[in-house]
């Protein structure tokens, strides 16, 4: 009886499972983030927007009294399916650039947590300008896992 019952819920998963819907990423083609975080960074805003191909044709990042946008190099290499958009920062010292505003691209579904492989960091400092974060810096937890 028990076997009967756990047989006929096994098929019932694999039916539903057969008729479930998939999920679809959806491109991202214009965002604007804002954090107000008091006198530290002042009133961080993160504006973007993509051009007709899905690609990053411009990102703005405004904290403090800076308004830094992103060159076409390092919005270049953020995939066109990155659909996920978290901001970050960190005090940092004035010799390594100041303070920084992170502004992490994430590919990924409901169904999936994005990997470190699959984020792309954008930094941007007080004092340095932009850079985007290599993967072996910030993977490498990841990385010792894997090995």
């Amino acid at each position: 009886m028990f076997r009967s019952f756990l047989i006929l819920c096994m098929a019932q998963l694999i039916i539903a499972s057969a008729n479930a819907s998939q999920e679809q990423y959806l491109i991202v083609s214009d965002f604007h983030l804002e954090a107000k975080t008091g006198e530290a960074f002042g009133h961080v805003i993160v504006t973007g927007s993509r051009d007709e191909t899905g690609q990053i044709n411009k990102l703005t990042v405004q904290f403090l009294d800076l308004k830094i946008e992103a060159p076409a190099t390092i919005t270049a290499q953020i995939p066109k399916f990155a659909n996920g958009v978290q901001l970050s920062a960190e005090r940092g010292y004035e010799n390594t650039g100041g303070r920084k505003v992170y502004v992490t691209f994430t590919q990924g579904a409901v169904v999936e947590l994005p990997t470190c492989k699959e984020q792309w960091v954008v930094a941007v400092s007080e004092f340095n300008g932009v850079k985007l974060l290599d993967k072996n810096l910030y993977c490498q937890s990841e990385n010792k896992a894997n090995d």
